[in-house]
């Protein structure tokens, strides 16, 4: 689900934008149950995050992969661009349960990392140099 389109049961849909705005959102995510489908992988924009176009959705995984000049223009300032980057995380839930453990993957940017763990309570599970991923798991309070 994003950019390059929607695909549920195989058929691939157009879209017009990132993150759609929350009744379509949430009427592709039903049509994917409906096809009993197993997980969604979504893009969820900066811009989408500040609009509130994925409230309500209950995330496992949150993949953060940049922080560039690209939305200053939208965002103002590189703290405010980071700190709505930083709203996926939180979605991610307040609560731990050993049956809906939930995970980080956070670009090796010490930056990004010292900001953005400090949103949830996270345990580094791997770190893969190569690749320049960090992988969390968020552990109970």
């Amino acid at each position: 689900m994003g950019n390059n389109g929607i695909q549920i049961n195989g058929i691939m849909y157009p879209t017009d934008i990132n993150t759609q705005e929350p009744p379509i959102l949430q009427r592709n995510l039903r049509k994917m149950r409906e096809y009993n489908t197993e997980y969604c992988v979504m893009e969820v924009t900066s811009q989408g995050l500040d609009m509130k176009r994925v409230m309500g959705c209950n995330f496992r995984t949150a993949i953060f992969t940049n922080l560039t000049q690209d939305h200053i223009d939208y965002h103002g300032t590189m703290e405010q661009y980071r700190n709505t980057k930083g709203l996926l995380f939180s979605r991610l839930g307040n609560t731990f349960k050993s049956k809906d453990e939930k995970y980080a993957v956070l670009m090796q940017m010490t930056q990004v990392l010292n900001i953005f763990v400090n949103y949830q309570q996270w345990r580094l599970l791997l770190t893969e140099s190569t690749m320049k991923l960090m992988f969390l798991q968020k552990i109970s309070p």
